[in-house]
């Protein structure tokens, strides 16, 4: 019997926390393998084997990533590509509460790009492979209340008097990431979720603990394994919690419902019709005291104002003639339709539905891509103007109070610009030399216990407390001895021949030229960058002093022109 195909799913930060506990869960599935997402290589490690060693189900294996690092990233999408070819989920848990020994510019930047940029790039580079997965392709996104607006507005919250600006700030932006990704998404079939565990145990913080009224993790993470096993596809698209859906942020409804009581008009109406029938005369003509109706005509409210978006006009049903040559041109470039060659009613009746969807804010591409109509064209006109229509008509029509001083293209760093990139790029190096010193130890480490224990199974040591173990370990000793004694013996001192008789001169003057060239083309080249800033600075300054003496003398000019004709 054939075994059946493994379902791969990524849980990014998962060597602790509900990371961790989440892919516990999931490995008591046989059907699973996890990828336990980790930034530390020996922190993974040890979860790796910590879950290992309880003899679950489901496989696991550990995926060095780094949310906030884009070569990272990139390395784990190639990794999976070649051990897997394919992925089934994602769960981005990886996440960060503060950075107290930064700037507070470095604080955002940080909790950022972890909590909400990490995300999005970890979702967006694994797409290829969640396109090929053998099943429903599902994303989950960790998020947190404390990203609503509303309840950090509500001083009657229960964390409201909770600062952590940066954290708040990150998972808001998270919020809106899920609904990217949703409108990306959705189309293909793939389920996007959004998810606050609540206040759970973890090291997250020192007040995350049972101690203080927090959850067991194991709560805050069972609700996933329900939405990656597609239980709650129908909630798809929308922020649920441990203990349900939360009312603060939803998925707007595609449909409108109808409201209670306009259901109860339609209800009497209907009854009322009913009543009417019932006591009709078959005659064709009443009689006296037949039952007789009144009509009545009650006026209907007035419709409310429709709100489009940018500033776009409400359309009716009776503009179809107007907007004729407008809805052609629409028709042709986003349904591949000829409006000449459907019959009027249907014509009318794809209008109808599109003015409907106009007002629903629900055309084609979203609201970022509605159509802002402009005022109707003469009769006599429209078809020689649809047919100078160009696709540049097409979409929000950009704000025109902007004034436009300079042209197009990438402008030149200023001098804040230069030192906010080399801070960066300092930063980098350093983060890469720390943890390319942490992989080193941990490297040795590894190496230095594979030896020892390679030494056990060649050369057994005798049992503790025999005879044999105290020699073994007095020759030990004599051994060290030995060897501080050898080392501290004088001798010849070896010296190389180079030190003696000196290097090739040529070659060795060569080479320090090539250097000192190099680093004169690197001091150059930031002389000019800071150059062409000051430049860039001179030039703004010229063009604002050169502004406010062509106001003053289009003022001067005004004043000769009223005093002397």
């Amino acid at each position: 019997m054939a075994s059946p195909i493994k379902t791969i799913v990524l849980v990014t930060g998962a060597n602790s926390g509900i990371g961790l506990e989440l892919s516990t869960q999931l490995l008591s599935d046989a059907t699973k393998h996890v990828l336990l997402g980790s930034r530390s290589i020996e922190k993974g490690t040890i979860a790796v084997n910590d879950i290992q060693s309880r003899s679950l189900p489901g496989s696991v294996e550990m995926l060095q990533i780094d949310v906030s690092n884009e070569d990272s990233i990139n390395k784990a999408v190639k990794k999976v590509e070649e051990t897997h070819g394919r992925l089934d989920a994602v769960v981005n848990n990886a996440g960060i509460a503060d950075s107290s020994d930064e700037s507070t510019f470095q604080k955002l930047n940080t909790v950022f790009c972890t909590n909400a940029a990490g995300p999005y790039a970890v979702v967006e580079a694994f797409a290829p492979l969640l396109s090929k997965s053998t099943s429903t392709p599902r994303i989950v996104n960790i998020s947190s209340g404390a990203g609503s607006i509303s309840l950090r507005l509500n001083p009657e919250d229960a964390f409201y008097k909770m600062k952590q600006d940066q954290y708040r700030v990150s998972k808001a932006a998270l919020n809106m990431v899920t609904a990217c990704q949703m409108t990306e998404y959705h189309p293909r079939g793939w389920k996007v979720f959004a998810y606050c565990p609540g206040w759970t145990e973890s090291n997250f913080t020192p007040r995350n603990k049972t101690a203080n009224g927090a959850k067991p993790t194991s709560e805050g993470a069972r609700p996933i394994w329900s939405m990656l096993n597609g239980e709650r596809d129908a909630e798809a698209g929308r922020f649920l919690t441990y203990d349900g859906e939360n009312p603060c942020w939803t998925r707007e409804e595609s449909n409108a419902q109808v409201p209670p009581r306009a259901e109860a008009q339609i209800d009497d109406a209907r009854s009322h019709k009913r009543h009417h029938r019932s006591h009709r005369s078959r005659s064709p003509r009443r009689g006296e005291d037949g039952h007789r109706h009144k009509r009545r005509r009650s006026r209907s409210p007035a419709p409310k104002p429709v709100d489009l978006p940018y500033k776009a006009k409400p359309l009716s049903k009776r503009q179809y003639e107007e907007y004729r040559p407008l809805f052609q041109s629409y028709l042709d470039i986003q349904k591949s339709i000829q409006l000449d060659d459907l019959d009027e009613r249907e014509g009318k009746g794809r209008w109808k539905s599109f003015v409907s969807r106009w007002h629903a804010h629900s055309v084609e591409d979203g609201e970022s891509q509605m159509l802002t109509f402009q005022e109707p064209r003469g009769v006599g006109t429209k078809l020689e103007d649809a047919q100078d229509e160009s696709d540049d008509d097409f979409g929000p029509a950009p704000p025109t109070d902007l004034a436009r001083h300079s042209g197009h293209g990438p402008t030149i760093p200023k001098l804040d610009d230069l030192t906010y990139r080399n801070e960066l790029r300092d930063e980098d190096r350093a983060r890469g030399q720390s943890d390319y010193v942490d992989d080193i130890r941990y490297a040795r480490k590894t190496d230095r216990k594979a030896q020892k224990e390679r030494l056990e199974e060649l050369a057994p040591r005798a049992d503790p407390g025999s005879r044999e173990r105290q020699l073994e370990k007095k020759r030990e000793t004599t051994s060290t001895l030995q060897s501080f004694r050898d080392a501290k013996e004088s001798g010849e001192a070896d010296v190389a021949e180079s030190d003696l008789m000196g290097d090739d001169g040529i070659d060795n003057y060569k080479k320090k030229k090539k250097e000192q060239e190099r680093q004169k083309n690197e001091r150059e080249i930031r002389r000019e960058e800071i150059a062409r800033a000051r430049e860039a600075e001179r030039n703004e300054r010229l063009a604002e002093r050169r502004e406010k003496e062509g106001k003053t003398m289009d003022f001067l000019r005004q004043i000769a022109q009223e005093r002397f004709g």
